[in-house]
């Protein structure tokens, strides 16, 4: 940089010595200019006098100018001669490469200029510590600078049954559900704009009130004007809007991620039907259930009993043809002689049907007379029929006959008599403890007496279906 304005600075010089030896020319011509004719010399002072002026303007311009770049040299030359290379610095300063000799050894001006260095790096640090310091003081002495500003509003509402404003947002966060307000004249403007508190309350008592809000949990369930927590996985239920996967898995009647499949479509084992029977589709099994009504001891003999079967209490899909009373009516009418009287399959497996649910219990009709009714080694163990239902059978499906107990009276006469007070033959499912201690559940077509006679009003009347 110094070498450049160096360069600049002598080229200057030499312009300005060039256009002074042109001043002195054009003043010697004005001078011979003064022999000749009067006009002639009028006119050519006049011509020499703008030139002399111009020159002279230009040597102006150029020492205004020199100036400017002896400064900038000077600068540039201490600035050199303290930061740049020693050898280079040395030369310049002192003008080696034309004095003899030179006042100052040379190693004694390069750690000269090293300390030059040091101290010039602390000066301006020092400088700009002390400038940020002064400026903090100053800050703190006189307060921050204030700015004046001035802002003015005018805020007219001209409706209340919309937004005005997207500035407040529902906790939707997209600015909707504000379509209810409390008050309309409470607000106060000042330096900020208020709105006072004001209670106000509402009732919202449809499914639609409740279901057109998007922020409603979807853990809740909103039907027949009322809010139900949606179940969780295992949770007993009756429909699939009951639980929180929205399905209701048909086969246990809980909560799940999947259900089983439906008569008709194509399994491979009992566990994926709804109906716990697998024939490679789905299949309707062998059925128990309980008869919707309770009864006394008349139930219209098999007909009858057949009749109240077939009038509720049966899951779908069963003709009602093949529905009748789980009973024996009398010795040529007994449960054992139901397949081979009304054609019931005896290779289906059996199942209960209780609380929407198929429940097995049996691999085959065998099962149903071995003793025990609901309970079969690596199906089921849990009592289901625990409602005592009437049978006038034993625990074979025979007609039960003993001795000194009268026949009919177990089976309230056929089951066409309600006068008499005999208790009729029944069965159930229950459970007591040993004396050791230990649970000891029992099944069975003819456990013993039911609790109301024949005479009542209780009694209960299993079904079967198939």
């Amino acid at each position: 940089m110094y070498k450049k304005i160096k360069t600049v600075s002598l080229k200057l010089d030499n312009k300005i010595k060039k256009e002074l030896e042109r001043e002195k020319l054009e003043n010697i011509e004005e001078g011979g200019n003064l022999g000749e004719g009067k006009h002639l010399r009028f006119l050519g002072a006049l011509v020499s006098s703008i030139k002399v002026n111009l020159i002279k303007l230009k040597i102006l311009y150029l020492g205004l100018l020199s100036f400017v770049v002896s400064i900038a040299l000077t600068i540039s030359k201490h600035i050199f001669v303290v930061f740049g290379d020693p050898a280079n610095a040395f030369n310049v300063l002192y003008n080696q490469h034309q004095a003899v000799s030179c006042p100052v050894p040379y190693s004694q001006f390069k750690k000269a200029q090293r300390h030059a260095k040091v101290f010039s790096y602390a000066g301006l640090a020092t400088m700009i510590l002390m400038l940020s310091f002064s400026t903090m003081i100053t800050n703190f002495l006189m307060g921050p600078t204030e700015k004046i500003v001035a802002a003015g509003y005018n805020l007219v509402q001209e409706s209340w049954t919309t937004l005005s404003s997207d500035v407040a947002h529902h906790s939707n966060g997209d600015g909707s559900g504000w379509i209810k307000y409390s008050a309309k004249t409470n607000i106060e403007a000042g330096e900020t704009i208020a709105i006072s508190l004001e209670n106000d309350s509402w009732n919202e008592t449809t499914d639609a009130d409740f279901n057109s809000y998007t922020s409603k949990d979807a853990s809740l369930l909103v039907v027949s004007n009322s809010i139900k927590l949606l179940k969780p996985n295992d949770a007993r239920c009756s429909a699939d809007n009951e639980c929180e996967t929205d399905i209701c898995d048909c086969r246990d009647n809980t909560c799940n991620t999947s259900t089983g499949k439906s008569v008709g479509e194509a399994c491979s084992s009992n566990s994926e039907c709804c109906t716990s029977y697998c024939n490679a589709v789905c299949s309707y099994p062998l059925v128990l259930f309980y008869a919707s009504g309770s009864y006394n001891g008349n139930l219209g003999g098999r007909s009858g009993a057949d009749t109240k079967c077939r009038a509720g209490g049966a899951p779908s899909g069963y003709n009602s043809n093949n529905i009748h009373a789980f009973i024996t009516v009398n010795s040529s009418d007994e449960i054992r002689d139901m397949p081979t009287k009304y054609s019931i399959p005896t290779n289906r497996p059996v199942s209960v049907w209780k609380s929407s649910i198929y429940t097995q219990v049996g691999n085959n009709w065998a099962d149903l007379l071995d003793g025990e009714v609901t309970f079969e080694a690596g199906l089921n163990d849990e009592l289901i029929l625990t409602t005592k239902y009437v049978t006038g059978s034993n625990n074979s499906g025979a007609i039960y006959s003993t001795t000194g107990h009268i026949q009919d009276a177990a089976s309230c006469h056929s089951w066409t008599n309600s006068t008499v007070l005999s208790l009729p033959r029944g069965g159930w499912d229950d459970s007591y403890t040993d004396p050791y201690g230990a649970t000891i559940k029992t099944s069975g077509l003819g456990r013993g007496s039911v609790s109301n006679r024949c005479n009542g009003s209780g009694l209960r009347l299993l079904c079967i279906g198939f």
